[in-house]
């Protein structure tokens, strides 16, 4: 039996993890490799689009630099929804044969006073890193670690996020052959 190379793009060990753990119980022996890519998106996504804009690029990035059987990319990001700000991880997997799949983690609001720290620019953990004075939030239990008091783990979060993006090709026969290609918009590089 061979091994599947799945290559996450980026070498942050929460996402490596929680892409190694899904994989391996998808397709049982696998290698997974965190490839540091640029995600072409703001270091801290404020919308949708822009969120799965950077999965996309970091996906593609990691399956071209690696040539390896998966990209996966996975950026966190914020939206505004109903009023209120959200945040998830927006996962985009891309198998060798150019096809695209995409999830997201469960959301979870995001106080205002850190939404407004972040609109000046600044990422997630850093402003909640300086909230609380915890180092290594980013590559540590992440900010939904804090919020739920280690309950649930930044690894955690994305685990469910790519187990979504997997759906496309755990069950290819109930997917619609036209939806299979996910391409940007060569005019605005959105999703389309």
């Amino acid at each position: 039996m061979s091994v599947l190379l799945v290559a996450v793009g980026s070498k942050n060990p929460t996402k490596v993890e929680a892409t190694r753990r899904v994989f391996r119980r998808a397709f049982g022996r696998v290698k997974v490799i965190g490839l540091e890519v640029n995600s072409g998106v703001s270091p801290q996504p404020m919308s949708a689009s822009e969120s799965i804009r950077g999965a996309i690029n970091r996906a593609k990035r990691a399956i071209e630099i690696s040539r390896a059987d998966f990209g996966v990319g996975i950026e966190g990001g914020t939206a505004r929804l109903c009023g209120r700000w959200f945040t998830a991880g927006f996962v985009a997997v891309i198998g060798r044969d150019g096809r695209i799949s995409l999830g997201t983690s469960g959301w979870f609001e995001c106080p205002a006073k850190v939404v407004e720290e972040m609109k000046k620019g600044r990422e997630l953990a850093e402003v909640i890193g300086e909230l609380t004075g915890r180092k290594d939030v980013k590559e540590g239990e992440g900010a939904i670690g804090i919020f739920t008091r280690g309950h649930v783990s930044r690894t955690n979060l994305y685990e469910h996020g790519v187990w979504m993006a997997l759906c496309r090709f755990l069950s290819p026969q109930i997917f619609l052959a036209e939806f299979t290609n996910l391409t940007l918009d060569e005019k605005t590089n959105k999703p389309c």
